[in-house]
């Protein structure tokens, strides 16, 4: 039996990442979208089938049809409207950062409780296959007990000036946006929060100094006495270089692990006609297949009553080292990550 869903948010995520997997599943029938453009909403009805089109969020979430709701929206909607499905007696799917603060994230979870549904976050690297293989390995014990731990996720941001994700209220730049899935990642293979965060951040293009969101994060995250972790993010690379290339190293007590998206690739080719890349999906940094895993686990999850691969408060957990490292690139100085 397939879950009814409404969408919220039809832009950029929903088109790279939702609808390629929407299509492909049985288990997710959207029976209805919106989005505040109205012919970014019109073009998504037409490619899932024609469901009907919502002129606005709370009428979507009010529909009596709909079990659950996706939120595939800015970062900076994410609380009220997922507020809004749940207090109107629909189960949540949202995409990740779960808010632009640790305090919205908070609200969205009284709410859920409130009202009896449930919520997940969007954080698609716990339904990569790249990752949950390292992670199911340095948890077994593999390289003995991690000690240190390094993420980096550099790409190009395509986005035009103006676009909300340039504007630091709304996104918070590649810190929040990149950066809390590094966040997250951490997290999930400590098995822990990090006790500080000290962070520097970077203005770099024109798109950034003017929207007030960087570009680019380093980030120092001190998990205690013998164990740390560091991440670095950014959108500065030139635009012929634009898919996501990460590189990890997990270094623990009885090996190391190592991995790279560029050793996986076939061969790069730069010839007269330009330069060719392969990549797992254009400008985003999971593969294609984590995306259905995401949303069929949702589905499953609601209908056999079993826990989320990622709970809120794992996603609110990403939230408070995201936010700590924000205000340690203001102060000057490590802040504490909430505990």
């Amino acid at each position: 039996m397939s879950l009814r869903v409404g969408i919220v948010g039809t832009g950029n995520i929903f088109a790279r990442g939702y609808l390629p997997a929407l299509l492909e599943t049985d288990a997710i029938e959207v029976a209805a979208v919106c989005d505040i453009d109205a012919a970014r909403a019109r073009d998504a009805a037409k490619s899932l089938g024609s469901p009907r089109i919502e002129a606005a969020h709370r009428e979507l979430v009010a529909a009596d049809d709909l079990e659950a709701v996706l939120v595939l929206t800015p970062t900076h909607t994410h609380a009220e409207i997922s507020i809004a499905a749940l207090d109107a007696g629909k189960h949540v799917l949202c995409e990740k950062p779960m808010a632009r603060s640790a305090t919205d994230a908070r609200r969205m979870i009284v709410a859920a409780d409130g009202a009896g549904r449930r919520l997940m976050i969007g954080h698609t690297r716990r339904f990569d296959e790249r990752w949950t293989a390292i992670h199911d390995q340095v948890r077994a014990g593999r390289i003995g007990e991690p000690v240190y731990l390094f993420r980096s996720e550099h790409a190009y941001n395509g986005a035009p000036g103006d676009a909300w994700t340039w504007q630091d209220a709304q996104s918070g730049g590649v810190l929040w946006d990149v950066g809390v899935h590094v966040a997250e990642l951490v997290h999930w293979f400590f098995g822990e929060r990090p006790r500080s965060a000290f962070t520097r951040l970077l203005h770099v293009r024109p798109e950034s100094v003017a929207g007030g969101a960087p570009d680019a994060a380093v980030v120092s995250l001190e998990m205690g006495d013998t164990r740390h972790a560091v991440l670095s993010v950014s959108w500065l690379h030139p635009p012929a270089w634009g898919p996501f290339y990460a590189s990890m190293e997990v270094i623990g007590t009885g090996g190391r692990l190592d991995y790279r998206d560029l050793d996986g690739h076939p061969t790069i080719v730069a010839d007269a006609e330009g330069l060719t890349i392969a990549r797992h999906s254009p400008l985003l940094s999971a593969t294609a297949p984590a995306f259905l895993r995401e949303i069929e686990h949702f589905a499953l999850a609601l209908e056999s009553g079993g826990p989320f691969a990622i709970s809120a408060e794992e996603a609110l957990a990403a939230v408070e080292i995201v936010e700590a490292a924000e205000r340690s690139a203001a102060s000057g100085r490590p802040e504490a990550v909430p505990s």
